[in-house]
Formats: C-alpha cells, structure tokens, sequence
C-alpha cells in the first residue's frame, strides 16, 4: 500500500510551473523525477496484477468448494461423531457390532433416506497411507504412493450424494469378506490408469508382512479432502475393515424432512448410555466451515487489490500529467523558434 502512495505523492509535491521556468525541455531534475514516478507507477502496476491473479485463483477455489458442496447432499444430510471406546469396545468386532445396531437403528426413523458410517467426513482432513499398484515398479520405498484413505460402510456413497462413474460401490458382502475390494476416486483413476479401465485392478498395503491384495471394483467422483487444493487420490475401503474407534455417523433425510436429532440420541442412548453424539451439524455446514478461511482470504485480497489499483490509477495519472505539461512546454518552446 505505501508503495501505492509514492506516485501520487511524488505526483503531488511536483511544481510543474516552476520545474519548467527553471530547468525548460532539458531540465535534469525535472528528468528524474518523471523517471522516479514511471518507475513507481510501474511496479504498482505489476503488485496490482499480482495481487489480482492471487485472489481470482482464491476465488476460483473457493466456488469449488461450493460446487462441491452444492454438488453433494449437503443440506440435507446430518453427521455426528461418535468415539465408541471403552472396556466393551477394545476389540473391531464388538466396534462392528455397535454401528450395526445404531445404522439400523437409524434407518427405522421416519424420514430417513440413507444411513452410513465413515471414518472421514468429506472436506474435513482425513488419513493417508502407502500402497502398492499392482502393475507399477518401485525403486525403493520413498517412491510409493501416499494416498488418502477413508473406511466407509455400503451407504456412504448415497449418504452423501456422490455420483458412481464406474463400477459398483459396497455391498454387506463386502463387509463380510474382509480386506478384498476397495472403491477409488476419479482422480486416482487418472493418476494411476490413465487411458485405462481401473476396475479388476488391484493394489496391497505397502507396510511389510500384509500380503493380501484388494480389487478395484468401483470409481466414484471426487470428493475433496480439503479446502485449499483440489481432490486428491483417494481409496475408499469397507468400514468393517478397520472399525475406527473415532468415526462418523452419517444420516440422509428425504427432501425438506428435519433432521430427527433427539429420535437418534434415544438411539444411541439405547444401546448405550455412556456414548453420545459430538459436533452435530449437516454436511453443509462442515464444508462452510472448513471454506471459512477460504472466504476471509478471498474477500481480503479482494478488498487490497480494487485498493493498490486505484492507487496505481492515482500514481498514473500524476505521471501522465506531468508528462503531458512538458509536453506543452516544449511545443511552446518550438513554436518561439
């Protein structure tokens, strides 16, 4: 901004009258001060259009992640999460065993469409490990893939209103027969088959002694994982294959049906009353929420970039002015020739 304010000061201060009866066409200091202004005017100039190209991508950011939300069953989809801890829940089967009895529970609400369990909500951070592709060659293990991961049950998909490209998405086999198939995204589709099917494809975990190696039977859209980048890589596996102890309810009423909040606490509370619901709030509101900096940012360099523009308008109009004084004074000088 003070960078913005030198040319209309300098501008400012300059005497054209005098600079002229003083020095005429040839006047060195007059010489040097429009040099000094060009120069400022210029450099404003450039951080305007730094600026601006810095908050467009902003903004172009920013409306993808509310494409992406309004893409999604955003409104009308509730999520909770729930930590099932505690003596009774050490081991993944009586974990299993809970979210079965509450997603059930949940399903017999009125209202309800879709019901799911997942260990990662969209948009709100999440995990990553390494995996091996089954027809990629390695030099060592820093060359291996680093891909988001979610643990999800077969209603995931329809909860949140993601569109299915390929494939099909999990069925309560899947569950059964554990750590065989898993669900990717567009955007590993792309990286790692391109031109390609990926369905029938096939890819194992990268950590030593875990030889089991999982099928690729379905593609989903991208879902991003986080607000300042665009979707990621991402593998989607059956929830009963890990069980997360700190996961994520997931309920989808029909169109314009508020959301039974109170009728699930009686849920949970049924089949256990140590356990509650935390953080309850749609699907929209974890997007706007993790888009909030987004938006601050957005409006800010908005804000500064119509600001250092105006002010390099300032500076350039000073310079120009000043320009075109000497102009008419050395037209006036010649014409006395």
């Amino acid at each position: 901004q003070m960078a913005g304010f030198a040319p209309a000061l300098l501008a400012s201060k300059t005497d054209v009258v005098s600079s002229i009866k003083d020095g005429g066409a040839s006047s060195g200091p007059a010489r040097k001060t429009q040099r000094k202004l060009r120069s400022l005017v210029i450099g404003e100039i450039a951080v305007a259009l730094l600026l601006l190209s810095i908050a467009l991508q902003f903004s172009r950011t920013y409306r993808g992640v509310l494409g992406s939300a309004k893409a999604l069953a955003a409104e009308d989809t509730l999520t909770a999460g729930v930590a099932v801890k505690g003596p009774a829940y050490q081991s993944e089967d009586a974990r299993v065993a809970f979210w079965k009895r509450l997603i059930e529970g949940c399903a017999s609400l009125p209202g309800v469409r879709e019901e799911a369990v997942a260990s990662e909500l969209p948009l709100d951070g999440g995990s990553a490990s390494t995996v091996l592709i089954d027809d990629e060659v390695y030099n060592s293990a820093k060359s291996y893939p680093w891909i988001a991961q979610a643990f999800v049950s077969p209603g995931f998909f329809p909860a949140i209103g993601a569109r299915l490209n390929q494939g099909r998405g999990f069925t309560p086999a899947d569950e059964t027969h554990r750590n065989q198939v898993v669900v990717i995204n567009r955007a590993m589709a792309r990286r790692y088959w391109p031109g390609r099917d990926p369905l029938g494809r096939h890819l194992r975990p990268a950590q030593s002694g875990q030889g089991w190696s999982r099928e690729v039977v379905g593609v989903i859209e991208d879902v991003r994982q986080n607000a300042e980048r665009p979707a990621q890589p991402e593998m989607y596996f059956p929830f009963n294959d890990a069980a997360i102890p700190e996961s994520f309810l997931l309920v989808r009423m029909a169109a314009g049906v508020p959301a039974p909040v109170e009728a699930i606490r009686r849920e949970l509370a049924r089949i256990d009353g140590d356990l509650a619901l935390a953080n309850v709030r749609t699907l929209g509101a974890v997007f706007q929420s993790q888009g909030r900096v987004l938006a601050v940012l957005t409006s800010v360099l908005d804000v500064l970039t119509v600001a250092i523009m105006g002010l390099a308008a300032l500076g350039l109009y000073g310079t120009l002015s000043f320009h075109f004084a000497r102009r008419r004074r050395d037209r006036s000088e010649e014409r006395r020739v």
